[in-house]
């Protein structure tokens, strides 16, 4: 049975981590961005939290974190922090909601973003998880497939990731790279043959995808006809885009 369009939209988190060992690291802190099926942002200020952390939590870290973490200030914030990981879930999801008025609707998005899960379905964050559709949207995914089978000048104009490893910088970051990606793969004209009467020639069709399907914009016709090269412009192409 073939797949339908979905017009859901999509939950991006990137959390930030004392360490990947689920039996003993915890989330530092979270950000949240809510944006339709277009990747079009629903709120531009988001959700973000800082969790409070003990300075015994922060002393247990690895090398990288420790390093990274203080740098950047996380370390520092967390200590200094009072909201706890029960109050940030509550929020979390109460946010979520603001913008998905309907359970097991929206996808968890982000780069690698089962990373995150996996810290996401332990309490007290499990009900945030549970509220959404158990697939996921993981751009990361996405890019191995274009390393893969896109043209190289696809890859060179990819947008190029700063690696701060804050939350918010990392989630707006992924939702660019998904934009890039879309437009590259999803939304390029399509170059379509076509022979008549007067010649052949190539119709280069620009369109939109909604939920209706593909919605044609203006495209140009290049015709070759007795050796002489001709355009005419094409304003109505509905007739030709369910065909696509």
């Amino acid at each position: 049975m073939p797949e339908s369009r979905s017009t859901e939209p999509l939950v991006w988190i990137d959390c930030e981590m004392t360490g990947l060992d689920l039996s003993k690291d915890s989330i530092m802190s979270l950000a949240c961005f809510v944006t339709d099926h277009n990747l079009q942002t629903l709120d531009h200020t988001g959700y973000e939290a800082v969790i409070h952390h003990t300075q015994a939590q922060m002393d247990a870290m690895g090398d990288w974190c420790k390093q990274h973490h203080g740098a950047s200030g996380l370390t520092k914030a967390c200590l200094d922090s009072s909201t706890t990981a029960e109050t940030a879930a509550t929020e979390l999801l109460e946010y979520i909601q603001k913008y998905v008025p309907d359970r097991r609707k929206a996808l968890l998005a982000g780069n690698t973003v089962h990373a995150d899960k996996a810290f996401l379905v332990q309490e007290p964050w499990t009900k945030v998880v549970k509220y959404l559709h158990h697939r996921i949207f993981d751009v990361s995914a996405i890019k191995e497939a274009a390393r893969r089978w896109a043209p190289v000048e696809v890859l060179k104009k990819s947008p190029q990731k700063a690696g701060k490893h804050e939350a918010n910088a990392d989630i707006l970051e992924s939702i660019e790279e998904a934009k890039y990606y879309k437009r590259v793969f999803f939304d390029k004209s399509l170059e379509v043959a076509y022979g008549s009467d007067h010649g052949q020639g190539i119709m280069d069709i620009s369109f939109d995808l909604d939920e209706n399907g593909p919605k044609t914009r203006l495209g140009q016709l290049n015709t070759r006809a007795n050796g002489r090269g001709e355009s005419a412009e094409i304003r109505e192409l509905s007739a030709i885009a369910p065909a696509i």
